[in-house]
């Protein structure tokens, strides 16, 4: 009856043993997080974000060939965007890692043999009369599988971890990729600026050489004196300095 009794408490203890390592290795022991709450206007809830995905591609807007010839061989070529491309694909193959420690690990083999038989060996019946074959196959198969209980929540925490690392390393390119097109634009756009103010300086000079030749004439006429021609020349001159200073 003793015996009995302790077969029993064997196999008690040996199904809570196993229930308690099935349920801690569905739990993890890593502090939970909870998202604060946060009191947020009413109208921020409900904003209507469209239909239409975010073109992220604003350059495109201006319809300028030229601009977007200039933001597309930026991209193509900064160095710093080949640098977070490089770390995507790095942060990408380390959430796979992760991802595998997840899952089982399955390893196979297979093999085959093949075997011949010769009829010249003593006592050898001839095949044709056996009924045997002279060649013999043997094929051999395996399949085995392992899988490491995640008691304390390592495998998942480093996953989630690392697919985090993942998110931000993503947002980062994004945000180098939008700065990258705006600087550019925004050197364009300065450049278009600086043509349109030396266009401007020189349309001026244009004008005031106009005006001092008719300055000039009405001079020597004696209808104005030296001071207003004077006056009209260094008009002149200051805007071929703006224009000189335009084109440096």
């Amino acid at each position: 009856m003793s015996s009995i009794s302790n077969a029993g408490r064997l196999r008690l203890t040996g199904a809570v043993f196993a229930l308690s390592v099935f349920m801690l290795s569905a739990c993890s022991l890593a502090p939970r997080y909870e998202r604060p709450e946060m009191d947020m206007p009413a109208q921020w809830r409900t904003v209507d974000m469209g239909a239409a995905p975010l073109n992220t591609d604003w350059w495109n807007r201006f319809n300028d060939p030229v601009l977007t010839a200039l933001v597309d061989e930026a991209l193509k070529n900064n160095q710093d965007i080949a640098e977070s491309l490089a770390k995507i694909d790095s942060a990408a193959s380390q959430v796979g890692i992760a991802t595998a420690n997840l899952l089982p690990s399955v390893s196979g083999s297979a093999s085959s043999m093949a075997q011949g038989a010769s009829e010249k060996t003593p006592n050898t019946i001839p095949f044709d009369k056996s009924g045997l074959s002279r060649t013999t196959s043997t094929n051999q198969a395996a399949l085995s599988a392992s899988w490491e209980l995640d008691l304390w929540g390592k495998n998942r925490n480093s996953y989630t971890m690392l697919s985090d690392v993942l998110m931000s390393t993503v947002i980062g390119h994004e945000g180098l990729r939008l700065s990258v097109a705006g600087q550019t634009a925004q050197s364009y756009f300065a450049l278009l600026a600086l043509d349109m103010q030396l266009d401007t300086a020189r349309r001026t000079l244009k004008t005031r050489e106009d005006a001092f030749s008719i300055y000039s004439s009405r001079y020597k006429q004696g209808d104005i004196t030296e001071l207003d021609w004077q006056r009209a020349r260094a008009e002149v001159e200051i805007a071929r300095a703006q224009v000189h200073t335009s084109t440096v």
